[in-house]
């Protein structure tokens, strides 16, 4: 298994393809190709998915929103299983091609499976009972491009909450806002009781071991 995650991708993309290659390895395939394009500019991808390589796999399995760049993948390919995971509300139908697209609003085709359902997620036995909240996790995705983080803390501020509870904040290395965040709440006496943690664990669970509730939004990180 090899994949390449550009840097405008959260590491969910990355563990979402690991526990996928992991289920499909449980079931005999041995030889799977995963391909993550750029979203915004996915050119530069194409060179390196051409060649026998991607022929070789047992199955593809494409991340991307891109409907192009997927049809593209499935020239390059000899007819083998193609699955195609995307975020999209309704994902257009691609011959050959097995989607999962856990925000479908419905199902556009026999091949399309929507719905949490088919989010995969690692396993874990890490659970824990929580009868007392102390600690509150933030993650609204590694990169949070929409600094949701910035407004949440906000409002907690301003709702009298942010010292109240200690806050484990998960972001990624590639997250932008941090200065600002800094900038903005430094003069905050409660600031001191944010922990912030970079998405270098070895497993979501790690994080979440931190935590009693978390506050997220709908991704990978909140459906573990």
């Amino acid at each position: 298994m090899i994949v390449f995650v550009p840097e405008n991708h959260g590491h969910g993309h990355y563990f979402r393809s690991l526990h996928i290659a992991r289920a499909l390895n449980e079931h005999g395939c041995q030889d799977i190709a995963f391909l993550l394009d750029t979203f915004e500019n996915i050119t530069p991808a194409y060179p390196t998915i051409e060649g026998e390589g991607l022929k070789a796999a047992e199955k593809i399995v494409v991340d991307s929103n891109n409907a192009e760049f997927v049809k593209f993948v499935v020239k390059q390919s000899r007819g083998q299983d193609v699955i195609w995971i995307n975020d999209l509300n309704d994902p257009c139908d691609i011959a050959a091609v097995t989607t999962i697209a856990p925000f479908a609003s419905n199902n556009v085709d026999e091949n399309v499976f929507s719905g949490l359902d088919y989010f995969v997620v690692s396993k874990s036995e890490k659970r824990k009972k929580v009868t007392e909240v102390k600690n509150i996790g933030i993650s609204f995705g590694s990169l949070d491009d929409t600094n949701n983080l910035f407004f949440t803390l906000f409002r907690l501020q301003e709702s009298g909450l942010l010292g109240k509870y200690t806050y484990h904040v998960l972001i990624g290395k590639n997250f932008k806002f941090k200065h600002f965040i800094d900038e903005v709440f430094e003069d905050s006496v409660d600031y001191g009781k944010i922990m912030f943690h970079e998405s270098d664990f070895e497993s979501i669970y790690d994080y979440l071991a931190f935590c009693d509730v978390l506050i997220s939004c709908c991704n990978c990180t909140a459906l573990e």
